[in-house]
């Protein structure tokens, strides 16, 4: 009989729910029958309790099964999951390249807000909600930030274009070009863009374009009718007024392979980090057995002493007691109320301080 120290994290809870309802074994009458692990009721609630744990209002709903993965922003996210999985665990069982293995795939800037976020969210280009306009040479992008929690504290969002050298008309010019990101503004009825920021592109790469647009999914995050989306351009750098097609600098469009297509990243921090302190907390817990006889420092209880006799003689009816806690102490959170205010909880009963036999 001991205690077992768990670590508890209270800023990143993970949960696993197992899908297996059943399994099969014989009945003796020469048929199997299935012995159930859970009823339907049990399923829902461990169910519940996990879309709870996750911050879900409801179980995602998923239209199709791997068709979607295979496109640039989920890729990206297995990407992360990967690099997660690795510097945790040197055993690296998984190995998931949305690109050619000799890319860069995180900036130093990627690494820093990976660290910081618990929480990264990405979205993918909305064709259908952009009208183009005819004889436009940019292209225009639109995400759906609607679900985006107000409260995330957003560390970095990224939007990631990616440039294919052989649709690159200019590969051979000795000019470079200027890659323009803006946002598209709603000015008392009338359209206009405003420049977020801009980039030098080369003329003779294949890659993954990242351009930070943190300050204006800010103001979307916020403000979500203000979302207009966002307009790309290109021109010469050293003649701003001669726009360049998009197309022909080598950017992969809505037509091209999915695992290329233009996509929005957002390193967020929850609205978890109201807890000040602890970061985490020694639970314990208690394990071992009970076996006759029960010595003073198994802290054995009177009923626990019979229930060990009685099993002795009737093992098959009463089973041994078991190794449970003894004495439970508390913890204290503190924790923000708002801006101004922080309040310190005592929380009963959190912290496993001694075993014995029950």
């Amino acid at each position: 009989m001991r205690i077992i120290f768990i670590s508890i994290f209270i800023f990143n809870v993970a949960c696993v729910l197992c899908a297996l309802s059943g399994f099969y074994v014989d009945d003796n009458v020469g048929q199997t029958v299935i012995e159930r692990l859970m009823t339907n009721d049990d399923q829902q609630v461990i169910e519940h309790e996990i879309l709870e744990l996750l911050g879900l209002p409801e179980r995602p709903r998923k239209r199709h099964s791997h068709s979607s993965m295979s496109k640039s922003a989920p890729q990206f996210l297995l990407n992360v999951y990967d690099k997660l999985s690795s510097d945790s665990n040197n055993a690296h069982t998984r190995h998931i390249r949305s690109t050619n293995e000799d890319e860069i795939l995180f900036t130093e800037a990627d690494d820093q807000a990976i660290d910081q976020s618990d929480i990264i969210m990405t979205y993918l280009n909305k064709n259908h909600h952009v009208s183009e306009v005819r004889h436009e040479k940019g292209r225009r992008l639109w995400f759906d930030l609607s679900e985006m929690d107000e409260n995330m504290q957003i560390i970095l969002a990224e939007l990631r274009l990616y440039q294919l050298n052989q649709k690159n008309k200019f590969k051979k010019s000795n000019e470079s070009i200027t890659l323009a990101v803006y946002s598209i503004m709603n000015i008392e009825g009338e359209k206009d863009l405003i420049k977020i920021s801009e980039t030098d592109v080369s003329t003779d790469r294949d890659g993954w374009i990242e351009i930070n647009v943190t300050s204006v999914v800010e103001l979307w995050k916020t403000h979500k009718i203000s979302n207009n989306g966002f307009y790309i351009g290109a021109y010469y750098k050293s003649r701003p007024e001669k726009e360049l097609k998009i197309d022909e600098i080598g950017l992969v469009n809505g037509k091209g392979d999915d695992k290329y297509q233009p996509f929005l990243v957002a390193y967020c921090k929850g609205p978890e980090d109201w807890i000040i302190a602890p970061e985490g907390y020694g639970a314990f817990f208690c394990s071992g057995e009970c076996n006759f006889p029960l010595n003073a420092h198994m802290n054995a209880t009177n009923h626990a002493i019979v229930q060990t006799l009685v099993h002795l003689m009737h093992p098959g009816k009463v089973p041994k007691p078991c190794c449970a806690p003894t004495k439970l102490i508390p913890i204290s959170v503190l924790y923000h109320i708002d801006e101004s205010n922080v309040n310190l909880k005592k929380y009963k009963n959190m912290v496993v301080k001694s075993c014995g036999c029950h």
